[in-house]
């Protein structure tokens, strides 16, 4: 959802933010630390009331940076553009949101830490990051003495959200089975995630729309269920359907009903490859059955029912399943995977219809694909990924541009996305991968780049 404020000025009598532009075009607000489909685009100085009952941390992106910040529904916070370059927080709780700048700055030290092969390293490390330096950061921050008790409760409730996503993810991903799609129970320790702990950390609805807490809940959901079930991941595609089944009744009994819609568009999403129509329509019927509008369902699900099965969990033992699942879609709407392009090499180019760099390449690209036969493009294909948020754009840029090619997009905000999957920090970026779906140079050369064209014909000889 997206709200514009354009007016040249709007004004409530209760209010707990003001934006100043200082002649800056806009700026965009998003209601929460995930959902960047509910934002509020700014484009005059206005005072606005934010809503804090589900989340105290929101942010602004400006300059394509994100500048955080904390509210709650009694302050009075002041937003401003300075020097048409930088933002600067001014009166309740500033100093606040100028240290948790500081502190996201330094969250790649956790992502770090996922290097880690052995668990019992993993978990140290991250308590001794976390306990150690975080709240030494925290406590001898210049500004400490001015955060109100509130501001010092919501950090002390965020490390330890950041300490139990952490471990989770580390579960979830880090299986010894690379072709399993979660992790046996036999690989997982559940003790680190701390059932009590889980039960009281679901109720905190003050969380609940901040992206820490919404990944630590959802991945624990998912690893609980593993572990209660006795899940062994044994190739058969019925099993992972009564897994998913089971993952319901563990959602019904432990988690809290304003979870359970989010909860199921992750897992429909991260697994969307392997579910099957069947296990859709009872996951609908479930929803319905306790209480949820079949308008919500429908609309959940609407992407899901016949479409295109692009993936089969029932992969030969010797046959390697190197693409885990990310969500990609075609020009049509159908959710698609580089899997039906195995016997194939591909040039896979990761864009966006707003990157500058992306476009002065496609000419290039173009007379790359000239210089191969008829015979030796049978066995390459060139692959467009975009990573745009707004479809309707990466359409009208493909028409602009007149790209041939597989076009396909997998928008940067999806928690599965192929920038997440690839690990893709910055674009153009070009992957090459080998007729075994095994990605062979995961920074290939740019087409700009002459010594390209003999790199592919050499693959397609």
């Amino acid at each position: 959802m997206c709200f514009i404020i354009s007016n040249s000025v709007f004004s409530q009598q209760d209010f707990n933010i003001s934006i100043n532009l200082n002649n800056v075009d806009s700026v965009t607000l998003f209601q929460s630390n995930l959902t960047e489909n509910e934002l509020i685009i700014v484009t005059r100085d206005t005072n606005l009331f934010f809503d804090t009952t589900l989340s105290n941390l929101f942010h602004v992106i400006y300059n394509k940076k994100k500048h955080y910040f904390y509210l709650n529904n009694a302050t009075n916070l002041s937003l401003s553009i300075i020097n048409n370059d930088s933002v600067f927080f001014s009166g309740e709780n500033a100093d606040f949101s100028f240290f948790l700048n500081e502190y996201f700055a330094m969250q790649n030290q956790i992502k770090s830490l996922f290097d880690q092969s052995n668990l019992d390293l993993f978990e140290v490390s991250l308590y001794n990051l976390i306990s150690n330096d975080f709240v030494s950061f925290f406590q001898t921050h210049k500004f400490y003495e001015k955060f109100s008790p509130y501001c010092r409760k919501f950090f002390k409730n965020f490390l330890e959200l950041e300490y139990f996503n952490a471990i989770g993810h580390y579960l979830i991903n880090y299986q010894k089975d690379t072709n399993a799609l979660i992790p046996s129970y036999r690989d997982i320790q559940t003790d680190l995630l701390d059932l009590h702990i889980f039960k009281k950390a679901v109720n905190n609805t003050s969380f609940y729309n901040v992206n820490v807490f919404q990944n630590y809940i959802y991945n624990s959901i998912i690893l609980f269920s593993i572990y209660n079930q006795k899940y062994q991941f044994n190739q058969e595609y019925q099993n992972f359907h009564a897994f998913s089944v089971h993952v319901l009744d563990f959602l019904n009994m432990y988690v809290p009903k304003d979870i359970w819609i989010g909860f199921v568009n992750y897992y429909l999403h991260k697994f969307w490859n392997v579910l099957d129509d069947h296990t859709c329509f009872y996951f609908s019927s479930y929803l319905n059955n306790h209480g949820f509008q079949s308008e919500i369902t429908d609309l959940m699900f609407k992407d899901f029912y016949d479409r295109k099965k692009v993936a089969n969990v029932q992969n030969d033992e010797n046959e390697k399943n190197t693409f885990s699942p990310f969500f990609m879609e075609s020009i049509s709407g159908d959710q698609s995977s580089l899997n039906q392009f195995k016997g194939k090499f591909l040039y896979v180019d990761i864009w966006a219809s707003w990157c500058g760099p992306c476009r002065k390449q496609f000419p290039h690209a173009e007379k790359l694909k000239r210089k191969f036969t008829k015979r030796q493009l049978k066995k390459l294909e060139f692959i467009y990924i975009s990573i745009d948020n707004d479809k309707e754009k990466w359409k009208e840029s493909i028409n602009l541009l007149g790209l041939r090619g597989h076009h396909f997009i997998s928008p940067s905000n999806e928690s599965n996305s192929a920038s997440k999957y690839f690990e893709i920090s910055s674009i153009p970026r070009y992957i090459l991968i080998n007729k075994d779906g095994e990605v062979i140079d995961n920074n290939a050369k740019r087409p700009s780049d002459k010594s390209l064209f003999n790199d592919l014909l050499n693959l397609v000889k």
